[in-house]
């Protein structure tokens, strides 16, 4: 599967990949490799980033891209903001995390969205918007006091 990032660019992604690479010269680690050969085009910049990173148990590789500009033939200025972070257990193969944001702003419509998919035997923890906690404990402190009234 692949996420459009931009129109340039595509990241993709798999729920489970092989663990072992066959070359001529011999078998080699899939993370391993790949953290090889994508450490070398990391970058951070102002409108966006490119991380990697292997651990014992897990291979993550996140990517960031921010943008601003205006079209000139609508006169409206578009804001931008999009992320891919995706983990791979070394061990199996399996997707771990996958955590997918965009927001876009276009002239006066906003567009959020983020959707994370999480592996039932990750460690990782999911974060949560303060704003969506704050919502949910507002709902349930307002479900007690009715109920407290009746």
């Amino acid at each position: 599967m692949f996420v459009n990032i931009t129109d340039d660019l595509q990241f993709g992604w798999l729920f489970v990949l092989p663990t072992t690479l066959e070359f001529a010269s011999g078998d080699e680690n899939l993370f391993e490799w790949m953290y090889d050969e994508v450490s070398p085009h990391t970058y951070n910049f102002d409108n966006g980033s490119l991380e990697v990173s292997l651990t014992s148990d897990l291979y993550t590789q996140k990517i960031e891209i921010e943008y601003d500009y205006v079209l000139i033939f609508l006169e409206d200025r578009v804001v931008g903001r999009q992320s891919v972070e995706m983990s791979y257990d070394i061990e199996w193969g399996t997707l771990d995390k996958l955590d997918l944001y965009s927001y876009l702003k276009f002239g006066s419509d906003v567009t959020e969205a983020q959707i994370i998919l999480l592996n039932e035997n990750s460690t990782q923890r999911v974060s949560i918007s303060w704003a969506t906690g704050f919502v949910a404990l507002l709902t349930i402190g307002l479900a007690v006091g009715y109920i407290r009234k009746r």
